[in-house]
């Protein structure tokens, strides 16, 4: 049976890192281990990690040289000693077996993704506005049909064909799991769902961090879209995804109807599409792409 190593990034995170552990330490599989790769932390969340050692088989490792997630996950990565990766989120929480049915799976396929389940850290309106993505099937691309992706807080992957794409792309801040799963599915190792694997995904829940998250992911997409242009802009024949669109008459409907909502959903889900339209502006003038 192959060795799993699960490699949580963090950063400031002793709010939310216990519940993830705490989930970890049900988890069953014969040879596995948790690394946690701080980003740089100054809260307390090295300290609560190294606290699950009777529980877990736990290593943390310092990843603070250079910010940002991609890093982190790079650095877990590298200190990992398993043939599989796993990269659950520390503010979201792995269900029961979630660790069993992503191992059986890797050991068919090469990446695979978890369902992601919204209900149980999450108010009602949160979830109402967001939607449900990768709940049934793995996420799309939101401009048309494209490498389809998961979250990466849902992703495994065999640590040999990690290794040999580069791991995550550190240049991305935000999309990074959207630009991770289109290069590895570049170089052929298609993304299998593996819905009998639930992560319990967390949202931002106050409208300010909603929007702020909203316009950050457009311009990710904005970033990701420009980055594979250039990567085969001298190629023949290479499938190129469609560019990220400013939808001018959705913008115009949203700044309409601003003041005729009155319900905490659809405040919700305004604040998040108006961010993200805005995000498409905002990206599209710092990659020099037309949104249109």
């Amino acid at each position: 049976m192959m060795k799993i190593s699960v490699v949580i990034a963090c950063l400031n995170e002793v709010n939310t890192l216990g519940e993830q552990l705490e989930a970890l330490s049900r988890q069953q599989w014969d040879d596995w281990e948790v690394i946690i790769a701080d980003n740089g932390s100054t809260d307390g969340t090295q300290d609560l990690a190294r606290s699950f050692a009777d529980h877990l088989n736990i290593t943390v490792i310092d990843a603070s040289q250079e910010p940002g997630t991609g890093h982190a996950k790079n650095a877990g990565a590298d200190a990992a000693t398993g043939d599989a990766l796993l990269f659950p989120d520390a503010d979201d929480i792995v269900a029961d077996g979630w660790l069993q049915h992503m191992g059986q799976a890797l050991q068919e396929h090469d990446f695979v993704a978890s369902r992601l389940e919204f209900e149980r850290l999450n108010p009602g309106w949160v979830y109402h506005s967001r939607g449900r993505p990768q709940e049934k099937a793995l996420a799309r691309y939101p401009y048309g049909e494209f490498f389809p992706y998961g979250f990466g807080t849902s992703l495994g992957i065999k640590k040999t064909v990690h290794d040999a794409v580069g791991g995550f792309n550190v240049a991305f801040i935000r999309s990074q799991d959207m630009a991770y799963c289109w290069r590895v599915q570049e170089a052929g190792f298609p993304l299998v769902y593996v819905p009998e694997a639930v992560v319990h995904y967390r949202f931002r829940h106050n409208l300010g961090s909603i929007y702020g998250q909203a316009r950050r992911y457009a311009q990710g997409n904005m970033l990701v879209y420009r980055s594979y242009l250039e990567r085969h802009k001298t190629e023949d024949n290479v499938p190129l995804p469609p560019k990220p669109r400013l939808d001018l008459k959705k913008l115009a409907y949203l700044i309409l109807r601003y003041p005729r909502i009155r319900d905490e959903s659809e405040r919700g889900s305004w604040t998040w599409h108006i961010g993200w339209e805005l995000g498409i502006i905002i990206g599209a003038l710092q990659q020099r792409v037309l949104p249109f």
